[in-house]
């Protein structure tokens, strides 16, 4: 498998902290053949990158079920399926979001100002079938 997901962003980017794999939808297929879902995800990061004029340092992408729940405690959350976390500083956020907001409105966008981790949350698991939780719809905008 090629070192590039998209564009701009690398497996290394994308996998587990953890395990160091991809989701198993990824790791053992070709671009061809994985879920549309992540061609989306990964075709809206590559605009986030062009609009912001560099890249976005991704803090956060796939996690495992093991990770996630040392994580958040749950098993089952966006970044099982395919989420990313950016690296963009706290005073960046609200232009960020509008950048986002102007381009892929549709994305699921989540700020998070935790002390230990400034990152701004984002995927399209509303593009998930069957759908586990109204919290996936399209657009939702949260912060923490």
């Amino acid at each position: 498998m090629p070192n590039m997901l998209s564009e701009y962003l690398t497996t290394d980017d994308f996998k587990c902290h953890h395990c160091g794999l991809l989701p198993p939808d990824i790791q053992n297929m070709g671009e061809s053949s994985w879920p549309q879902m992540y061609d989306v995800l990964f075709a809206d990061y590559d605009d986030f990158v062009k609009m912001w004029g560099s890249k976005i340092p991704p803090t956060s992408g796939y996690r495992c079920p093991d990770h996630e729940f040392e994580v958040s405690g749950s098993r089952l959350s966006p970044h099982i399926f395919g989420a990313l976390d950016l690296g963009i500083t706290a005073d960046k956020h609200s232009e960020f979001v509008q950048m986002v907001n102007n381009i892929h409105p549709e994305v699921r966008l989540g700020t998070n100002n935790h002390p230990d981790a400034t990152h701004v949350h984002f995927d399209v698991c509303f593009m998930l079938v069957p759908r586990y939780s109204t919290a996936l719809a399209k657009s939702i905008r949260w912060v923490e």
